[in-house]
C-alpha cells in the first residue's frame, strides 16, 4: 500500500514493493515555494509545484509511468538547481 510519510518537514509516497518515490518538500522561500520528484535509485527529476495529487493517481503504473509525466511536465516546471543529480 503506498502512503505519505513525512521525514524531515517533507513528505514521501512510497510502497515498500517499489524501487522508487515521489518526495515532497515545502521551502520558505522563493517564488515556487514547493517541489515534488521522482527519486529513483538515486536520481532526482525534480518538478517546482505540488504535483502530489498527479502522482498518486499514476503511482501505481509504475516508475515509466511517473517519468513520463515528468517529461511532460519539466518544460515548463522543471527544477533546475537539483535535476538529475544524485540525492544524498
Amino acid at each position: 500500500m503506498k502512503t505519505w510519510v513525512e521525514p524531515h518537514k517533507s513528505m514521501v509516497l512510497t510502497d515498500a514493493f517499489t524501487d522508487y518515490s515521489i518526495s515532497y518538500i515545502e521551502r520558505p522561500f522563493g517564488a515556487n515555494s514547493c517541489e515534488t520528484a521522482l527519486v529513483k535509485n538515486g536520481e532526482c527529476f525534480a518538478l517546482e509545484g505540488d504535483f502530489r495529487k498527479d502522482y498518486e493517481e499514476i503511482y501505481d503504473q509504475g516508475f515509466d509511468a511517473c517519468k513520463m509525466f515528468y517529461d511532460e511536465m519539466k518544460k515548463d516546471f522543471g527544477s533546475y538547481a537539483i535535476e538529475n543529480k544524485k540525492s544524498r
